[in-house]
């Protein structure tokens, strides 16, 4: 009767040590992008949040031919 739920509880946590694996991983991949976009070309972080904010929009606009900018 003990068996069963240390094996439930055994897949538990290796999911969970998976997902926090996975995470830290991704976390660090975009964490190392970011920083070579920055030491490469001056972008800092806020500019790439900002433009990520208005990903949608550009999206829309680039669907529908319209743009929100005007021509100077």
């Amino acid at each position: 009767m003990v068996i069963i739920p240390l094996i439930i509880a055994w897949f538990v946590f290796w999911f969970v040590v998976n997902v926090v694996k996975t995470t830290a991983v991704n976390a660090l991949m975009i964490a190392t992008i970011v920083f070579l976009i920055y030491i490469s070309y001056g972008i800092t972080p806020e500019q790439i949040l900002q433009f990520i904010v208005n990903l949608p929009g550009y999206i829309v606009d680039f669907i529908t031919g319209s743009s929100t900018k005007t021509a100077r």
